[in-house]
């Protein structure tokens, strides 16, 4: 008796997201994808004698999704986590810029240069001088004994003990002209098409590719920014739609000559 050979598959391969603006961008390492299927069935029941029995069957729905997890925590995967944009700021330079601040508290932070057009404030930062009591008779203030500065980030400490401690202070400042990748949260809608292209270490002799013309993705579950031992890793759902000349799911296998 002939039985047909089994094809065991360990499935591989690789994650493109097309948004309709500059084609198919890899989303890099997913350890995770999975397709899943939901029907919906109306059933009729014959009532005229006895038992009632079931007489048909009908699929009325299917509902196609999935899910998936990357570990690429690019800006791109960024945006889509928080329905938002990436985008590249540019931070002109800027001299003797001033920011006061009220009864400071010995080891709190305070950012320099936030505004609403920079809620999250200013970077690289030069030339720092702080001082107390602003508003009356400043006295200058010292570095590693009234404060510490991170001029990358544009943070100052106040230190324990310092002139600071307890007193309104002015931070007067230069700015760097720098440019830095920034992800900013929105509410915009993630759509495209999604390809799913194989690499199969095991049944590689059916690869298969997987294309769903019309998708919708979200974040789902937690994103962790801090665990002591597992990478970071972006969890999205996806929604699978027909599109309006074409089916929802396509499997394609590798071309062949007859």
């Amino acid at each position: 008796m002939a039985i047909q050979k089994q094809n065991y598959v360990l499935g591989r391969g690789r994650l493109y997201f097309d948004d309709g603006e500059n084609g198919e961008r890899y989303i890099g390492n997913t350890p995770e994808f999975n397709l899943s299927t939901a029907t919906e069935f109306l059933e009729h029941f014959n009532s005229d004698e006895g038992l009632r029995n079931r007489d048909r069957n009908i699929v009325t729905q299917i509902n196609y999704s999935g899910s998936f997890t990357t570990d690429h925590i690019g800006p791109e995967n960024l945006a889509m986590l928080f329905m938002g944009e990436a985008t590249t700021l540019t931070q002109t330079s800027l001299t003797g810029e001033t920011d006061t601040f009220t009864a400071g508290v010995a080891f709190n932070w305070y950012q320099l240069g936030t505004d609403a057009a920079n809620p999250a404030g200013k970077r690289q930062v030069s030339n720092v001088s702080v001082s107390a009591n602003p508003s009356g008779t400043p006295t200058p203030a010292a570095a590693g004994t009234d404060y510490e500065v991170d001029l990358e980030r544009g943070r100052l400490q106040v230190l324990e003990g310092g002139l600071l401690d307890g007193a309104d202070f002015a931070v007067t400042y230069d700015v760097d002209a720098t440019s830095r990748s920034v992800v900013i949260s929105g509410a915009r809608q993630v759509t495209g098409k999604l390809r799913f292209v194989s690499a199969n270490p095991e049944g590689a002799g059916d690869q298969r590719d997987y294309f769903m013309p019309s998708v919708t993705l979200s974040a789902n579950g937690d994103f962790a920014l801090k665990a002591e031992s597992d990478w970071q890793a972006i969890p999205f759902s996806l929604e699978i739609a027909k599109a309006e000349s074409a089916e929802a799911i396509y499997a394609d296998g590798l071309p062949y000559t007859p």
